[in-house]
């Protein structure tokens, strides 16, 4: 077992928590959670989520700006121009990711 796991755990919490309890719409809850879902994001999760993990980063944290095509922007920037209805999906991909790494801990613990 990767002890970075549960780094991920602990860190996605943290966003999850601010993603829920925060103040204002969906893309305002994933702006002001910011730094949380970064470092959640920068952690190391199980090789067959790793997709998922990828799909976030690149919903969330993709200007759309410059000639390369990849930048990083901000997640305010990411926003631009989404619904409060499509943030509500990136949240839950977030939430969706957390409970398999946790699932994976949970069950591959006695392996």
């Amino acid at each position: 077992m990767n002890p970075s796991f549960h780094y991920f755990i602990a860190k996605s919490s943290a966003a999850i928590y601010k993603l829920c309890i925060g103040k204002g719409n969906a893309k305002e809850r994933l702006i002001e959670s910011e730094l949380e879902i970064r470092s959640a994001l920068r952690a190391t999760v199980p090789d067959e989520l790793t997709p998922l993990k990828n799909k976030i980063k690149k919903n969330l944290l993709y200007s759309g700006q410059g000639a390369s095509g990849a930048d990083k922007g901000s997640i305010a920037r990411s926003l631009l121009g989404k619904r409060n209805s499509t943030a509500s999906k990136f949240i839950a991909d977030i939430l969706r990711l957390h409970h398999e790494v946790e699932a994976y801990i949970k069950y591959s613990d006695g392996n």
